[in-house]
This record gives structure tokens, sequence and C-alpha cells, in this order.
């Protein structure tokens, strides 16, 4: 089982942040994507973010939009 959740991308990604759940997004606004996964990743910020282009039933569709933050290709 996995769990995807969401940041507003006009915020600042900590520990902490409150997240949205699908059906709380809104069309037009962009989003971290944030990951949780019954195998082990806990709460895991992708680094991505997505846009949400309609929902239909308040399933939203998304798109990727690019990345979020910084990029380190040292690690």
């Amino acid at each position: 089982a996995s769990v995807y959740e969401f940041v507003p991308a006009d915020q600042d990604l900590s520990p902490d942040s409150a997240t949205l759940l699908p059906h709380e997004l809104e069309a037009g606004r962009d989003y971290h994507v944030v990951f949780s996964h019954v195998g082990g990743l806990y709460r895991y910020a992708v680094g991505d973010v997505v846009r949400v282009v309609d929902t239909s039933g308040g399933v939203p569709r998304l798109e990727y939009a690019g990345r979020g933050g910084r990029s380190d290709a040292a690690g």
C-alpha cells in the first residue's frame, strides 16, 4: 500500500510540513510530491513538482512541472 501527499510548491518542505490529500488539490496549482509506502518509505519528498491540470469527481489530473528546490548531482 502507498499514500501520496502534496505540499503547495510555494511552501518550503520540512519534516512537519502540512500536507494535502489528492481530493484537496486545486486545479492550476503546483505541488511537491510526498510519498509513503508500507515497505519502509515514510513521507519521502520525491523532489518532483506536479501541476494539477483539472479534476474529475475529486480525482486530480496531474502533469510533471519540474524539480523542486535544489539539485545536487554530487549527493
